[in-house]
């Protein structure tokens, strides 16, 4: 549901069951998904979302600081829905891996997420939206699947490291 574990900071891993069609607005807005280790080393969580889900609510997990890699689950037979700012101001997230049941990338989903390096996108993707990618500053190439269509403004404005974009001819 919205909010389910919103500002759960110390929140260490989230484990979605397969069978899961849907997480709401802001559900692990905060949540920790990593943290400090007790020799103060820094920890970064891994989330995968199972190939079930086909909604993902506005900002469910903004500002979780040590989320550090996201994959979508290939195999749905459905598309699916993200939310805006879905994954806004994750200060860890490095790595992103897209399922061919995204077609659109909605507006600021990963906007400020100033460690992003990498991002792998699905085959079904159509739109990245306006400021999708907004400073993140860290990305330093994307390579855009043949199915893309439209480039929202600002979508990869302040990504000061992107050195390399492979687009659809």
């Amino acid at each position: 549901g919205d909010r389910a574990f919103s500002g759960c900071t110390e929140l260490r891993k989230a484990q979605l069951p397969e069978g899961l069609s849907s997480i709401g607005m802001e559900a692990f807005a905060g949540a920790g998904f990593g943290g400090k280790t007790q020799t103060q080393a820094t920890e970064y969580g891994t989330l995968t979302i199972p190939s079930t889900v086909t909604t993902i609510g506005e900002r469910a997990f903004e500002k979780s600081p040590y989320l550090g890699e996201v994959t979508f689950a290939s195999g749905s037979v459905s598309e699916l829905q993200l939310g805006k700012s879905v994954f806004q101001e994750c200060s860890g997230l490095k790595k992103v891996t897209l399922s061919d049941s995204i077609q659109v990338i909605p507006e600021s989903a990963f906007s400020s997420d100033a460690s992003l390096e990498e991002v792998l996108f699905g085959n079904a993707v159509k739109t990245i939206s306006r400021d999708a990618f907004l400073n993140c500053s860290s990305l330093k190439a994307i390579t855009c699947p043949a199915s893309l269509t439209t480039i929202g403004d600002r979508a990869f404005s302040g990504c000061t490291e992107l050195r390399k974009a492979q687009l659809p001819e």
